[in-house]
């Protein structure tokens, strides 16, 4: 039934999207809106991304390392890797490595001063907000606010859960178009996310703690704050993009690539961090 809804949904913003879209192509030059599929798309291969990288955590016997440098080291050297199976030209390549690599060093040096055990006093939704001050618009920022609060929420339901950035992502297709983009795009990343570590968070665990036993991360990882990570990664990838003009036309490869290096490599990096400071 929830499969259902989801797809009247889809198709709900869908129609809405590509009227904007046409209407907006229409008024501007050089600037071609994603569509709902391009959009939906990048769910899918942070999706795959996590779990190239949860292989090469196993592969290279991840729970063995001994300091976070090595383990930083491990996830850009796999993660590039994936990156280059996906991408196909060097601009590419290079784009989605620097987005990457920028959010990945960003959260490990955070957790330097900051025990991943525990939630932060700013979310990382909040950290790109500020840190792209004068690039989003207060609405923008209210409903990534929003979303941030229905992150925050912990509901153990997952349905009633995706329920809530779902009605933030109706809510993104009355936006101007550019702006309706963003948000769409953090919240396609965030339900995304979302249905991945409600699934896959268990093999994490055993991976990087080097045991077979798993379920015993309540009460201690934040699914909100690695999928607040993975929003605010692709976000701040897509605002940055535009503001440096990555997008050179259809297909708009460079600004693809952005995008997936922020949220990946956000999320890969909390989740690691996560994981691997509670236990070691």
């Amino acid at each position: 039934m929830k499969y259902i809804l989801k797809n009247m949904f889809l198709i709900t913003i869908s129609a809405i999207f590509i009227t904007c879209d046409k209407e907006y192509v229409n008024d501007k030059d050089n600037f071609n809106l994603l569509s709902m599929e391009e959009i939906q798309m990048f769910g899918i291969q942070h999706s795959e991304a996590l779990d190239y990288m949860l292989e090469g955590l196993k592969l290279n016997r991840a729970s063995s390392l001994e300091s976070s440098e090595q383990m930083e080291m491990l996830i850009n050297q796999e993660l590039g890797v994936f990156y280059e199976k996906l991408f196909s030209s060097s601009q590419e390549i290079l784009v989605v490595n620097d987005y990457s690599r920028n959010e990945v060093s960003k959260h490990f040096n955070r957790a330097k001063t900051k025990n991943y055990t525990q939630l932060s006093d700013i979310s990382p939704i909040e950290i790109t907000i500020e840190e792209n001050d004068g690039s989003l618009s207060l609405e923008q920022i209210r409903l990534l606010r929003e979303l941030d609060l229905a992150l925050a929420s912990n509901n153990s339901n997952i349905v009633e859960t995706l329920a809530k950035p779902e009605n933030i992502q109706l809510k993104a297709t009355f936006l101007p178009e550019i702006e309706a983009q963003i948000i769409l795009i953090g919240v396609e990343i965030g339900i995304s996310s979302l249905s991945y570590w409600n699934e896959n968070l268990g093999e994490w665990e055993k991976v990087l703690n080097g045991s077979n036993n798993s379920g015993r991360v309540e009460g201690w990882f934040s699914a909100s704050e690695v999928v607040g990570a993975d929003v605010a990664g692709a976000v701040g990838g897509a605002v940055a993009a535009l503001a440096i003009n990555l997008i050179p036309g259809p297909g708009q490869v460079a600004y693809g690539a952005a995008i997936i290096g922020g949220a990946v490599g956000a999320s890969v990096a909390d989740a690691v961090l996560q994981v691997w400071n509670h236990f070691f």
